[in-house]
């Protein structure tokens, strides 16, 4: 099982502007100005950047656990059929058996 990203998705993302590709191309009065906002935007760009990595290993992690849950209902089902299958033939044995020792004046002959 994989879990896909459009390749849209993940190009929009790793070529959003980093908040210094922005301050760059401010003039020194506009920096000074606009100092606490940039700040802001520089802690939240940082946070972004560490959910992003967060995300993406808890991803990873689901996948694999996900994999490792589908293993187990494949594992769960093969085991089931097998179950039936010795459920139907103590059934069988044991109809079989009954019947057997049932005396013959007790079937209805026609």
């Amino acid at each position: 099982m994989r879990i896909a990203v459009s390749s849209k998705k993940m190009n929009r993302v790793t070529t959003m502007k980093k908040i210094e590709d922005i301050v760059n191309a401010l003039t020194d009065e506009e920096k000074e100005l606009h100092s606490k906002l940039i700040e802001e935007c520089r802690r939240r760009e940082s946070s972004i950047i560490e959910s992003r990595q967060y995300i993406r290993n808890n991803a990873q992690l689901l996948t694999l656990i996900l994999q490792k849950l589908l293993q187990d209902l494949e594992k769960l089902h093969n085991s089931s059929i097998e179950l039936k299958k010795i459920c139907q033939k103590n059934w069988n044995d044991q109809s079989e058996d009954l019947l057997s020792h049932i005396s013959d004046d007790k079937f209805f002959h026609a």
